[in-house]
């Protein structure tokens, strides 16, 4: 049977597996299909540019407004919004607009997301500078009810709006502060309610420590948190020594995963053992003690450890015999020159832990894994 000749049913129940980019190329194939492809691929959108963002926004409002309740997924990765203190005689001027042009973008953008009244998945970046241009932005986010994932990267007053007045009950939620030397371009102002209170939360990323309060503040928040990224962006060293006195006294029961710097996860309020554990490298070698603490501490089945050749491989051996529950252990090695004493400490290693899974991985401080080495222990 030709694949034209299907009715109407079953083409839409294979257009309903592609995603936006295939279901855009298929709706190019044959006129019998294009309607239907067409329709597919504007229920995923992913927007990249501030000329995309309002050309979408216009032709769904003028030409497609009966498919904006179909509307599942907006994700909108921007450029930094430009600086008012650039020189105009920079050779990026040309690239700049006025503040004009952003305030009629942002509401046209905010007419789009009050109508797609089904959106589940959002994503905005940066966040806090469109919602400052076109505050509807916020309050129509907020009064969303359908949203299962909202990633918003730039946080501030705005964004902290949002979250208190928020109608949906996510399952994932990232928070990310926008990464800039400027401090013109950063905030340092995230005012949350104090009841504020996501119990529907499950995932939840914060990378910050400007305008993010301390983490251990989020076990109120997400009361039933599984996953818990924090990134490299998390430090004790960043606060005051009482600074955490005043972030409650709520703990995390059913916490899982664990991504964050090891002396920030030492703060980690949770009453059962972790699932597992990432140790993130930020660059510079963190103290073994406060490593080994957290595995200590957490108990996990799966550890991943990133070490330098300053550190030696009696850190290794400690942390394998610091969790009894361990089955799995990643071992990054960062910056590490060649593989010295590598294939030894794999010979050795069955007799420091039994019935673990150990894998290494050699990373380069500006580039992605180069090797990858596994192998089941006895």
């Amino acid at each position: 049977m030709s694949f034209l000749r299907l009715n109407l049913d079953t083409l839409s129940m294979i257009v309903e597996y592609l995603d936006c980019y295939d279901a855009l190329r298929l709706s190019e194939v044959a006129r019998p299909i294009h309607v239907l492809a067409k329709y597919q691929a504007l229920k995923f959108v992913d927007i990249h540019s501030y000329t995309a963002l309002v050309k979408f926004s216009r032709h769904m409002l003028d030409h497609m407004s009966h498919r904006l309740p179909y509307l599942l997924s907006i994700g909108a990765i921007l450029p930094p919004v430009p600086s008012r203190y650039v020189p105009a005689v920079s050779r990026a001027a040309r690239h700049f607009r006025l503040v004009q042009e952003f305030h009629a973008a942002g509401s046209t953008f905010a007419d789009l997301l009050e109508r797609a009244t089904n959106l589940q998945r959002f994503t905005l970046t940066p966040a806090e500078v469109w919602m400052e241009y076109e505050p509807r932005i916020a309050c129509a986010l907020s009064s969303l009810r359908w949203l299962k994932d909202i990633q918003l990267m730039d946080v501030g007053p705005m964004v902290a709006y949002t979250l208190n007045n928020l109608k949906s009950k996510p399952n994932r939620l990232s928070l990310a502060e926008f990464q800039s030397a400027s401090q013109h371009l950063t905030h340092s102002q995230f005012p949350l309610d104090k009841d504020l209170c996501l119990p529907s939360v499950r995932h939840l990323v914060a990378w910050g420590d400007n305008a993010l309060p301390f983490f251990t503040r989020f076990a109120s928040i997400c009361p039933e948190l599984r996953t818990l990224d924090l990134g490299s962006s998390w430090s004790t060293d960043r606060f005051p020594v009482d600074y955490t006195g005043d972030e409650g006294t709520a703990r995390w029961r059913h916490l899982e995963c664990v991504y964050g710097l090891p002396d920030a996860l030492e703060e980690l309020p949770t009453d059962a053992p972790i699932h597992r554990i990432r140790l993130t490298h930020a660059g510079a070698s963190p103290q073994a003690r406060a490593r080994l603490l957290v595995v200590h501490t957490a108990q996990p089945v799966s550890l991943s450890l990133a070490i330098t050749l300053e550190d030696g491989f009696d850190l290794l051996e400690h942390a394998l015999k610091a969790s009894p529950r361990l089955r799995h252990f990643c071992l990054r090695l960062v910056d590490w020159p060649g593989t010295p004493s590598l294939s030894s400490f794999l010979v050795s290693a069955p007799r420091i832990r039994p019935r673990v899974w150990l894998t290494v991985r050699r990373l380069g401080f500006y580039h992605a894994a180069a090797r990858r080495v596994e192998c089941r222990l006895p």
